[in-house]
């Protein structure tokens, strides 16, 4: 029984002792550009391994033996605070109050861009739905699925369009002294000098992005329209390399293979559009014309003016013949070259 006084008076000395070679340490953690508590910011000290957080209003407190420390301070997104030599005193409350900086970096600046998709059906619709006017449009991924050549084919699958004669466009029935065909936005003159419109057949639809169809008037589209107007859009530089051939034909049992067809004697690149030199002038020299009133008064341009004639082509009349199918060939390819210096071709 002795024995045991002796060991609970000891504990309870050692305890005493112990406790009276302990100091804390207590402040505050506050965010250095708001002067905000960090709240549950992590406070480590380097000699022991321990540590604490801070609470709800940014304060800590560790009891620690007498000696000297160094606390470590850290949070996400604010750059860590080490404070060294922190002296712990017997009994004593060492009060340190503490603010951290952010640890943001300035970096490059990064831009991301995107380009709304204009030529499919949920595109489109996008557009249509947004739109103040009332429009309507047909996109490539469509004009691909239907197989159209051109422009002026493809056009007549909108609502309320229809085509004449294969190239002028009618919207809901009024015909070119009502509608207007423009390009990218842009007016552009047709081939034919008495009509409003643009023959659309002259566009193949492999360089087509989207036509679309305004059927009501707004102040920032061209006032010399009452009917409707048709907005072909291009295509833009392309992303990668590609290329597309196409092929159609075309028959109407009223004229084709009909052996009354009208034709003539023309060159062998007519079926291009090019002429192979069959309708040249076959004067070569700039000179004056001999006429025939020159062979009068001077019997040494005869020869001349006899050279001169016969160097027409002297077949003026048409003929009959067979008429073929109608028939189109198109072909289009497209890269788009990128620089060293930043500059691209397309």
């Amino acid at each position: 029984m002795k024995n045991f006084l002796l060991v609970l008076l000891w504990s309870i000395f050692s305890a005493t002792m112990v406790y009276g070679q302990t100091g804390t340490i207590r402040g505050y953690v506050y965010e250095d550009a708001t002067g905000d508590p960090v709240l549950y910011g992590t406070v480590q000290v380097l000699e022991t391994g321990g540590g604490n957080t801070t609470d709800f209003d940014g304060a800590y407190s560790l009891e620690l033996p007498v000696g000297t420390y160094s606390l470590v301070y850290s949070y996400i997104g604010l750059a860590e605070l080490t404070v060294e030599a922190v002296e712990v005193k017997e009994g004593e409350v060492t009060n340190l109050d503490v603010r951290m900086k952010s640890d943001s970096e300035l970096i490059e600046e990064i831009v991301i861009e995107a380009r709304q998709v204009r030529n499919n059906e949920a595109g489109l619709a996008t557009i249509k739905r947004r739109s103040t006017n009332l429009i309507d449009n047909v996109g490539a991924v469509a004009i691909r699925r239907s197989g159209d050549g051109d422009a002026a084919a493809a056009v007549k699958r909108v609502s309320g369009v229809s085509v004449e004669g294969g190239k002028y466009v009618f919207v809901r029935g009024l015909g070119d002294r009502y509608t207007k065909s423009i390009l990218n936005g842009m007016e552009i003159p047709g081939l034919d000098p008495d009509r409003n419109t643009i023959q659309l057949d002259l566009f193949p639809t492999n360089i087509i992005d989207n036509i679309t169809v305004v059927k009501s008037f707004t102040s920032d589209l061209p006032a010399d329209f009452t009917g409707g107007i048709v907005d072909i859009n291009t295509r833009d530089y392309p992303e990668e390399a590609s290329s597309s051939i196409s092929i159609g034909l075309g028959y109407n049992p009223s004229m084709h293979f009909n052996n009354n067809y009208l034709s003539y004697e023309g060159g062998s690149t007519d079926f291009l559009g090019l002429d192979d030199g069959t309708r040249d002038i076959p004067i070569v020299e700039r000179s004056e014309l001999v006429t025939r009133a020159d062979v009068f008064s001077n019997s040494d341009f005869q020869d001349q003016f006899t050279t001169n004639l016969q160097n027409f082509n002297t077949t003026l009349g048409a003929m009959a013949s067979s008429s073929f199918l109608d028939y189109s060939l198109g072909y289009s390819v497209g890269n788009q070259l990128n620089f060293d210096t930043g500059s691209s071709l397309g």
